[in-house]
């Protein structure tokens, strides 16, 4: 039987995979997500923890405990009631958003921290009189909480706080996998594992996380498009192939993310013209609507659980 790009088919073609790669992403979901949601609350749970020890009780929002600990600042919005999202945050208060992000992911203040010391106070200020009064009711009492209230509190904020650890372990663990199956379909059929650059890579190599130089079409500085996987065919005159690992738990973010899609492989064409390829590796939710927009930019695709749709673009 002749080989048929998966773009090419007929929709009516598509359904059986849209199918088995939706019931193969619930069944690695409701395996997997439990046990990374416990491992994300406990992590959420001892950052409230430190938080309260370093704030005493949120009794002592200020600019110098800020200073020494500025990672606490993410626990600190999931106190307010209602919780705020950082941009939100960020907003209301007037600050810097790369301040607000460095201090809450890499627990780090600028090196001139004293220029920033009025936006601190500012998120001092902010913050403090919109603590959730539920949860911390020895505040207004003036009185340090008891043994069962300080329990209360961090489970709460463990549960407000575990979604921003709980994401993007789902979407590195859904990374890890694709990562996982690629590499062994791959080196199962004689490639191997490459660190070079993108365009000097060997025939019959493969690389994961690579940046790919795309020149600037006013002829300044070019700039690097991330591939999640980079692999360079045995047969050195056919196309470098560019593959792009999507996974989704749903049908809504992948439509309304799909020119993304394009616009990367148009970035590629232009720069490269027939010499790279750009392709899909899908595992999840991904519908008719969304393949028919990726098949109309000429994108081919392959699914996690028929990679060797890709084979032909690999020399297989």
């Amino acid at each position: 039987m002749s080989w048929k790009a998966n773009r090419d088919k007929e929709p009516s073609e598509w359904d059986e995979d849209i199918r088995r790669s939706v019931g193969e992403y619930a069944g690695w979901y409701l395996r997997e997500a439990p046990i990374m949601w416990v491992d994300a609350r406990a992590r959420a749970i001892e950052e409230a923890e430190q938080a309260m020890a370093v704030l005493d009780d949120f009794r002592a929002i200020t600019v110098e405990r800020l200073e020494a600990q500025p990672r606490v600042l993410a626990v600190i919005r999931m106190a307010i009631s209602p919780k705020v999202a950082r941009d939100r945050f960020v907003e209301f208060i007037g600050v810097k958003k790369n301040l607000v992000t460095t201090m809450e992911r890499k627990g780090l203040l600028p090196k001139r921290a004293r220029e920033i010391q009025p936006e601190l106070q500012r998120i001092c200020d902010f913050a403090d009189p919109l603590l959730d009064p539920q949860l911390f009711p020895w505040i207004q009492e003036s009185r340090q909480p008891s043994p069962r209230e300080r329990q209360d509190a961090l489970l709460v904020l463990g549960d407000r706080r575990a979604g921003a650890n709980y994401d993007p372990h789902l979407r590195n663990s859904q990374e890890a996998r694709q990562k996982e199956l690629m590499a062994t379909f791959l080196e199962s059929n004689g490639f191997e594992y490459s660190t070079q650059p993108a365009f000097k890579m060997d025939p019959g190599t493969f690389g994961f996380g690579r940046d790919v130089p795309i020149p600037r079409q006013d002829g300044s500085r070019s700039r690097s498009l991330p591939c999640d996987c980079v692999v360079a065919p045995f047969d050195s005159s056919m196309p470098l192939a560019c593959v792009e690992m999507k996974s989704a738990g749903d049908y809504t973010n992948v439509n309304k993310r799909r020119k993304e899609e394009a616009e990367k492989a148009h970035a590629l064409s232009r720069a490269y013209g027939a010499e790279v390829v750009f392709l899909l590796q899908l595992f999840g939710y991904f519908n008719a609507g969304y393949l028919s927009f990726e098949a109309s930019e000429n994108i081919d695709w392959a699914w996690d659980h028929r990679l060797s749709d890709l084979g032909p673009y690999f020399c297989l």
